[in-house]
């Protein structure tokens, strides 16, 4: 039993780049990932935290400048209350003088106050900004602590891998990039190893479009990886300088995963490419070699428009995309017209109302390139913010296109009749006015329908897994066919010959007479009761004979059919002992013929008369 194709290129690939290995490339561009995102977490609660620190030093310090103030404002009343004590002190100061010191001496107290008032108010709120951001400080602190350890961690991990990356890995991947002509032919080996028991052979042409296929993803892809590499190392040093890019590397980042999803979503589409090889080996090979070839012209013409979309993600990740070449370059038509055929497809198989599934054969293709158009929408709009409504095609209501759809369009055995019996009332209905040119385009029109509903009756056999020898077994131009209908002849022509010679022998225009006159009819019950009985038995018999007959006949169809077209056919001496027997019957017949008496009524009552 083989193994699948798809999965003897990944386990090769895996081998070769070091992909199974406990330290690789692909783990790399994991942890560097995470390590940038770790990298920015931790960034980012370190900012959070040194703000709110800074927030905090300030009210602290505010609350410090309020109660310095609030000492001097303290100390300046006590100073005007002294001057107050004086001047209760003096009392060989006029009155009116006593009165103004009072009045100016009150009026500083009052101002003094008031100051003390809204600084105690400040002093209120900020309390009240200190305890939040005090808490705030607290929380960020326990964030950042958390956020550090992972960042830590996801540090540690991506120096382990990077440093324990297998170098010789690294060296078979800068290889393949340079030359790959050695690793198509050693797979094109592995694989045809893999198939040299299946009764189907692989197909070459397939198996080697899907094996250049592959290696250009994986030169693609190792590319990238490598590049990520490069600047997982100068990351290191730019975290040990701190002086850490964090933008460049998510830019890094945002671009590889795109080209990389991208590239997965086609490894899916080689996938089924290879697995529909094998499942149309169950056809038989020559139906396995015609759809193989439909398979790998729809593969080129698919990978036409692969590699436009891919060239204008390149395009858009380096900024330099514009609605001219989505035009040009991005064709949303190309996926919607395979959905349609899907759909056509899907339509016509449901009314021939079949029991089971019937898989469509360009399923995988519908498949692979809806995955690809998906993951290039989802990168273009959704990472780079680009507007695709323009140029993607709108919807279109064809509920009413598709009412019109009619049996004709999935012609089945009696539709077929039908549609031959009306055609040829229609040209026996032919106007002689008609001109013969006018009657060559009738005639072309009918042909090319005819050839259509041939074409599609041979998808729909070729899909049910119905065998091309079955649907030539009645051909008129086989030799069995032919055989059969000549003995159907020959025994047709017997069975009227022994009908004729009946009739005159039963033919009741015959009946003598006078002899009828001669016989005493005495009891007219017992004659209708003899002739009841007489006539039962006759037809009993005659039964008999017919139904001899007619089992020798099935006997013989039953033998053509199963008559293989070979040059030792025992056939011919079964119908020779056939035609014996049949030649017995008759003269047993002409026998009993000439021994009856001339005369039915005779015949038929000869036992009561002795």
């Amino acid at each position: 039993m083989y193994e699948r194709n798809a999965i003897v290129l990944e386990r090769y690939f895996d081998n070769l780049f070091g992909y199974d290995d406990e330290n690789n490339l692909k783990d790399n561009y994991l942890k560097y990932s995470n390590l940038v995102e770790c990298s920015e977490k931790y960034k980012i609660a370190t900012d959070s935290e040194d703000k709110i620190m800074q927030e905090y030093d300030e009210m602290a310090k505010e609350i410090k400048n309020i109660q310095k103030n609030q000492e001097t404002l303290s100390q300046k009343n006590v100073k005007l209350n002294q001057e107050r004590d004086i001047i209760f002190q003096n009392i060989a100061e006029e009155s009116e003088n006593i009165e103004k010191l009072f009045e100016n001496l009150n009026k500083s107290l009052d101002d003094n106050n008031s100051k003390i008032r809204q600084n105690e108010q400040r002093f209120v709120e900020v309390i009240a900004n200190f305890t939040e951001k005090s808490n705030i400080r607290n929380e960020l602190g326990k964030e950042r602590k958390q956020v550090e350890s992972n960042y830590s961690k996801a540090l540690s991990e991506s120096l382990e891998i990077h440093k324990n990356l297998n170098k010789d890995k690294l060296e078979n991947a800068n290889n393949i990039i340079e030359n790959s002509s050695e690793v198509e032919k050693e797979l094109y080996e592995k694989i045809k190893k893999n198939g040299e028991k299946e009764k189907v052979p692989f197909d070459n042409t397939a198996i080697k479009s899907a094996i250049k296929l592959e290696v250009n993803i994986q030169k693609k892809e190792i590319e990238i990886l490598c590049n990520i590499n490069e600047k997982t190392n100068r990351l290191f040093l730019e975290i040990k300088n701190n002086a850490l890019k964090i933008e460049r590397h998510q830019k890094q980042i945002k671009d590889s995963k795109a080209k990389l999803e991208f590239l997965n979503g086609l490894k899916e589409y080689v996938v089924q490419f290879l697995d529909n090889e094998r499942l149309a080996a169950v056809n038989g090979e020559n139906e396995h070699k015609k759809q193989m070839k439909e398979a790998c012209k729809n593969f080129e013409d698919d990978l036409i428009q692969i590699n436009n979309m891919y060239e204008l993600l390149l395009k858009e990740i380096s900024s330099k995309a514009n609605k001219k070449m989505y035009r040009e370059l991005y064709n949303a038509q190309y996926l919607k017209d395979l959905e349609k055929s899907a759909d056509e497809f899907e339509k016509k198989i449901s009314k021939l109302n079949l029991y089971g599934t019937i898989i469509n054969p360009n399923h995988w293709r519908v498949d692979g390139m809806k995955k690809i158009y998906t993951v290039f929408r989802e990168n273009v709009t959704q990472v780079y913010g680009r507007d695709l409504s323009e140029f993607e095609i709108k919807e279109e209501d064809n509920d009413d296109e598709e009412d019109d759809i009619t049996v004709k369009e999935i012609p089945t055995i009696d539709t077929k009749i039908n549609e031959k019996k009306e055609a040829q009332l229609e040209d026996l209905k032919v106007d002689d006015s008609i001109s013969i040119d006018k009657q060559k385009e009738n005639n072309q029109t009918k042909e090319a329908q005819k050839t259509n509903e041939e074409e599609f009756d041979e998808k729909i056999d070729m899909i049910l897994g119905f065998n091309k020898k079955d649907s030539k077994i009645n051909s008129p131009n086989n030799e069995i066919f032919k055989f059969e209908m000549q003995n159907d002849e020959i025994i047709n022509q017997e069975d009227e010959k022994l009908d004729l010679e009946n009739d005159g022998f039963w033919d009741d225009e015959d009946l003598d007479d006078e002899a009828a006159e001669d016989i005493d009819w005495e009891d007219e019950d017992i004659e209708e009761n003899i002739l009841d009985e007489d006539i039962d038995d006759d037809d009993e018999l005659e039964d008999e004979e017919f139904l001899d007959d007619y089992d020798d006949e099935i006997d013989e169809k039953e033998e053509v059919n199963i008559i293989h077209d070979t040059e030792d056919n025992p056939w011919k001496e079964e119908i020779s002992s056939k035609n014996k027997k049949e030649n017995s019957k008759k003269t047993k017949k002409e026998n009993d013929k000439n021994n009856k008496p001339n005369g039915r009524s005779k015949g038929l009552l000869s036992k009561f008369i002795k």
